[in-house]
C-alpha cells in the first residue's frame, strides 16, 4: 500500500468548499470502506481500482463489499445487497449491473436472482 498524504478535515473543506460536517463525515465513510487508514494513509491501488476502463471512476464505493457478501451465496438480489449493505433498492440495482458487468454474476432472468458465476 502506498502512502500518499495525510488526509486533514479542513484541507477536504477547503478543497470541496464543503462543511465540517460533510468533511468528516466523507472521511468516516473512507475509514469504514478501508480506502484511508486511521494514521491518513491513501490506498491508492484500492481506488484506482474503481476507475472504469475510460480513467472515471464508476464504480460504486460498496463494490468492493458486494463481491466480498456473494462469495457467500449461489444466488443473488438486489435486495440481498440492500439488506446486507443497508443501502437503497437504486444503489442495489446499479452494484448488481456492475456485478454483471465484471462477469462475477449471470445475466438477468426475469425477476429471479442472479447466479453467482
Amino acid at each position: 500500500m502506498t502512502k500518499k498524504s495525510s488526509i486533514k478535515v479542513f484541507e477536504l473543506q477547503e478543497e470541496f468548499n464543503i462543511e465540517h460536517v460533510r468533511a468528516t463525515g466523507i472521511i468516516e465513510q473512507l475509514l469504514k470502506l478501508e480506502y484511508i487508514s486511521k494514521d491518513g494513509t491513501i490506498f491508492i491501488e484500492k481506488i484506482n481500482k474503481l476507475k472504469s476502463k475510460a480513467g472515471k471512476y464508476s464504480r460504486d464505493l460498496f463494490f468492493f463489499k458486494a463481491i466480498e457478501i456473494i462469495k457467500e451465496y449461489d444466488e443473488v438480489s438486489s435486495a440481498l445487497l440492500q439488506r446486507k449493505l443497508s443501502i437503497g433498492y437504486a444503489r442495489a440495482a446499479r452494484l448488481i449491473d456492475q456485478l454483471e458487468e465484471e462477469g462475477l454474476i449471470d445475466k438477468a432472468k426475469g425477476s429471479k436472482p442472479r447466479k453467482v458465476l
